[in-house]
């Protein structure tokens, strides 16, 4: 399931539990900058697959305009 962030860039894939798997986004400097609508981070918990984390991200993003 994926859940929607307060901004366009931002969301979360849980698993059927509801822990969270990955997250993207907007990228933020350790000073508390945010860098552009174009710069993300991608977060994955170690468990999980990461190339079909990362294939299912841009797909999603894609589809939806949110990347």
């Amino acid at each position: 399931m994926v859940s929607l962030g307060n901004k366009k860039q931002e969301f979360k894939i849980v698993n059927s539990g509801g822990d969270i798997t990955a997250e993207v986004k907007q990228k933020q400097l350790p000073t508390g900058m945010v860098l552009g609508d174009d710069v993300l981070t991608l977060e994955i918990e170690p468990s999980i697959d990461q190339a079909l984390t990362v294939a299912l991200v841009l797909v999603y993003g894609l589809m939806n305009r949110r990347l």
